[in-house]
This record gives structure tokens, C-alpha cells and sequence, in this order.
């Protein structure tokens, strides 16, 4: 594509490139796991070919890019029932190092975490769904630009009653003003809302 992108403040022109081949990495990891609900990773990745900007104006997607990052992962989920309600909870959280400068994209470091509640009653057929969900990641580098880290909050709601469901979410409660890509702003703070009607099952 030819695209106009808001890079550290300035609109730079970007150029197609109709040979551009897909990104290519390898990765190695040693994980254990206890009890079926908490995992421990390690893992380094080569990114073999990556997809960069190479120039100023007009600049030219190429797919030469080349970086290693190592790393660590953790991740917990549970869930049980009290006083009629499920409770659900998850969290990870990631760490990428390994040189002065981190690979294309990736955070320095990302913490995600949610909790879920659902209330069931008659035969199960009907349910009330809560759901809170946040991530908060760190500074990640697209070649000499650097994007800031953010913190975004989502809550959801959904009724089910027999085949229907309602659903509404509220995306980025906190108003965060953020870019996982330069040059494209994600979206600020609004309300998505569904309706999912089975007829036939």
C-alpha cells in the first residue's frame, strides 16, 4: 500500500513493494507447568526476516529485518464456584530482553490480567457474565522510532437467555491514547454492543 503514517509527529509517505516476502522466525522454549494452572517459559526467538521501513520519505517496506530477543513468560488461570457464582480469574506476563534495543514491535515487557463472573440459575439456561480485562506493556522500538508503553482496561456484560445473547463491552474504559504501530492511533474509549439469536440449534 501507499500510505500516509504520523511517525514521531510528522506524516512520512510510505511506499508498496509488491515482492515483499512474509516475516520468518525460529523459536526455542523450556517450560514447566504445576498443578495444570501456572506455567514458567523461557524462550529465545530469532526473527530470520522481518518487515521494516527502510528510508525517509517515501519510505520502503522490505522484508531484510533480522534481531534475536530472549525472554520469559508466566501465566495463571483458575476458576471456581462460590455462593452460585463462577469465578474466573487469568494472568500473564512477559519479558523481552537481550540487547540495547528491542525487537520490531515487541514490548519490552506486557502484563495481562482479567477476572470473570458468571451467575447461573433455573436450569442453567440463563446466565449473568461480568468481565473485567487489562494489559499494560511496555516501550517497544519500530527501527528508529519508539512508541511509549500504555495501560488499557475492558469490561464486558452479556445476558444469556436459552439461544439468545446479549452482549455489550466497554473498550478502553480509561480513555488511553496509544499506538501499537506508528502512524496509527488505536481506539480511544466507546461502548460495543451485540445480539446473538440462535433459531435454529
Amino acid at each position: 500500500p501507499d500510505l500516509a503514517g504520523l511517525v514521531d509527529g510528522e506524516y512520512v509517505r510510505s511506499a508498496g513493494d509488491p515482492s515483499l516476502e512474509p516475516e520468518l522466525s525460529d523459536e526455542i522454549s523450556l517450560g514447566a507447568g504445576f498443578a495444570g494452572k501456572v506455567s514458567i517459559d523461557l524462550f529465545a526467538r530469532r526473527e530470520r526476516r522481518m518487515i521494516l521501513l527502510r528510508g525517509d520519505s517515501p519510505a520502503v517496506w522490505t522484508g531484510d529485518g533480522e534481531d534475536e530477543v530472549f525472554g520469559a513468560r508466566i501465566a495463571a488461570a483458575r476458576s471456581r464456584r462460590m455462593l452460585g457464582i463462577d469465578l474466573g480469574y487469568s494472568f500473564s506476563a512477559e519479558y523481552n530482553g537481550s540487547r540495547e534495543d528491542y525487537s520490531t514491535g515487541i514490548p519490552e515487557y506486557r502484563i495481562a490480567g482479567g477476572i470473570d463472573l458468571k451467575r447461573r440459575s433455573f436450569k442453567n439456561t440463563e446466565t449473568v457474565t461480568l468481565g473485567i480485562f487489562g494489559v499494560h506493556a511496555g516501550e517497544s522500538r519500530w527501527g528508529d522510532v519508539s512508541l511509549d508503553g500504555y495501560s488499557v482496561l475492558n469490561a464486558s456484560f452479556a445476558v444469556t437467555v436459552m439461544s439468545a445473547v446479549v452482549h455489550l463491552e466497554w473498550r478502553n474504559v480509561l480513555d488511553e491514547e496509544y499506538q501499537t504501530c506508528p502512524g496509527y492511533l488505536m481506539d480511544r474509549r466507546h461502548i460495543r454492543f451485540g445480539f446473538v439469536w440462535n433459531l435454529f440449534d
